[in-house]
């Protein structure tokens, strides 16, 4: 008998153990997806927002008032001087969101949570959160999910199948125009016209000729275009997610069209690639898995791969210069600075000098 309440201590114990354990880990890992800051200090984060920050929506980064604010993982925070994250609101699992002039936060969730096969998809909600004040209010009800989301100048365009909606702030409130019709919107670069055309997900680009038809001149998966110059247009990958799904075999991640109209490969990883990418300051940053083939369950790499890593491509002369072999999930850029977000969710620049 004592043998076995012997025995049934020390299974106790270690049952103990194995839990203590268990939560030891589950504690280390909560830890490390808390975002923090590397070798940022936030008050020295100044200028514009790269349009490019919000191409996916599921993550970006604002200064408002001085003050930095992250999007990341569906959650909202404020990022202090010190470096600290303070969490402001968790938008919900549905959700995308982007920020917009005059200090506002905007997101986009599904009310109906988990729409089913023959549910409307016009089910979405749009909301505005006030960053100065911590107020929020409901600005569209009854919309599509949007495909794109592009930033032109103080307006956002949501891209959806044949509607689209331009958000854009009054002077006291916000605007939300509907137009049930494809997205399309022309670049003039030097001598030449180019058309994009946003439809399904995909972009088509075509040049404009002489006689006015269309050459077509690009054709690929989900894509956002800036103009970088009036000679120049950047043409930009969205990120596909972390997952073995919407990676494209030897494809480049960006091209840059000129004052020709002619398409010119920027950087292109040779193999399934999952990546991020950011324009800032006459280059365009990425940062790149590589693999080899991609199953379901296991995905083949490159042995002794030299490829995988940090970039940065000049847009002019295309010259390509390797960073690090350190790989970001996202890349945002904020003025003259680029800054990476890795796997354990800590924000570094990138671009030091």
């Amino acid at each position: 008998m004592k043998t076995d309440n012997r025995s049934n201590r020390i299974k106790s114990r270690m049952r103990l153990s194995a839990l203590a354990l268990v939560i030891v880990v589950l504690a280390t890992c909560l830890s490390s997806c808390k975002p923090k800051l590397k070798n940022i200090d936030p008050k020295t984060v100044r200028g514009t927002v790269s349009p490019l920050n919000c191409a996916s929506c599921e993550r970006d980064l604002y200064l408002c008032d001085d003050t930095l604010f992250a999007y990341i993982s569906q959650t909202l925070y404020e990022i202090k001087n010190d470096g600290a994250f303070r969490k402001i609101i968790y938008t919900s699992e549905f959700s995308d969101g982007f920020f917009l002039e005059n200090g506002f936060f905007y997101y986009m969730y599904d009310k109906s949570l988990e729409p089913e096969d023959g549910v409307s998809p016009y089910t979405w909600i749009l909301n505005r959160y006030d960053l100065k004040t911590g107020k929020t209010e409901t600005v569209a009800s009854g919309i599509e999910n949007a495909q794109y989301y592009l930033l032109r100048g103080n307006k956002m365009v949501l891209v959806a199948d044949r509607i689209h909606y331009i958000v854009s702030e009054k002077e006291d409130n916000v605007d939300v125009e509907i137009k049930k019709d494809s997205y399309n919107e022309e670049f003039k670069v030097g001598s030449s016209t180019i058309i994009a055309e946003y439809s399904f997900g995909n972009i088509t680009l075509s040049k404009l000729t002489d006689d006015g038809d269309k050459e077509k001149i690009f054709k690929d998966d989900p894509c956002v275009v800036i103009q970088i110059s009036d000679d120049c247009l950047l043409v930009c990958r969205i990120s596909p997610d972390r997952t073995h799904t919407g990676a494209l075999f030897s494809r480049a991640l960006a091209w840059i069209i000129d004052s020709n109209g002619d398409l010119h490969e920027l950087i292109n990883p040779e193999g399934y690639a999952y990546f991020a990418g950011n324009y800032c300051n006459g280059y365009y940053y990425c940062s790149f898995y590589r693999y080899k083939e991609l199953h379901k369950f296991f995905s083949e790499k490159f042995d002794n791969d030299k490829l995988e890593g940090t970039w940065k491509v000049n847009v002019e002369t295309f010259e390509q210069t390797k960073l690090s072999d350190k790989i970001y999930d996202d890349i945002f850029v904020i003025g003259d600075k680029a800054i990476g977000v890795d796997s354990s969710r800590t924000f570094s620049i990138i671009n030091k000098g």
